[in-house]
């Protein structure tokens, strides 16, 4: 699936692995300057979600938003990961648009989890809208490019049936 390969392929250049990478400027080698997350609904609470990792991939022309907030104690495992066609710009990219490729899950410390999905060959579910304020080219490499980028991303996501969960949860983002 092109989100898994996406955030793999983002998480290399970021980590400093290719040796091929180019440094354009901007910050953090291709992640957001900060990142928090809050949830209302079903759950609630504030967390820090820092890197978000926006991200082109040359090879299949797929643009890429990722983070991930990892589950203990009461916090919940959050994983967002929103992929779309071509490099990121400054405009909004939903659960609607064509060719849309997302996986957002929170999954609580009882089990209890919420999802939201769009893409081929699943039944989409929820839905999210991300915004970028501004994209700056961070990193450049034989495979594509990360970006730092600033906005927000919302969404709403549904009871994963047989967890036990119920109710919506709203998901609010700014990184």
């Amino acid at each position: 699936m092109k989100i898994c390969l996406l955030i793999a392929a983002a998480t290399v250049a970021i980590a400093g692995c290719d040796l091929s990478t180019t440094s354009t400027g901007g910050g953090g080698g291709g992640t957001s300057a900060s990142c928090s997350v809050s949830l209302q609904g079903a759950l609630s609470g504030s967390y820090d979600c820092h890197p978000a990792v926006t991200a082109w991939s040359s090879v299949d022309n797929s643009g890429g938003f990722s983070f991930g907030v990892a589950g203990s104690g009461t916090t919940p495992g959050i994983s967002v990961a929103i992929v779309w066609v071509g490099e990121p710009t400054v405009r909004s990219y939903a659960n609607s648009d064509s060719a849309a490729q997302a996986s957002l899950t929170v999954t609580a410390s009882t089990g209890q989890s919420w999802h939201a999905a769009v893409g081929p060959g699943i039944t989409a579910v929820g839905q999210y809208e991300l915004t970028f304020d501004s994209v700056k080219t961070a990193v450049v490499t034989g495979a594509g490019k990360t970006y730092s980028a600033d906005g927000a991303m919302n969404g709403s996501l549904q009871p994963v049936p047989g967890t036990g969960a119920s109710g919506t949860l709203v998901l609010i983002a700014t990184f």
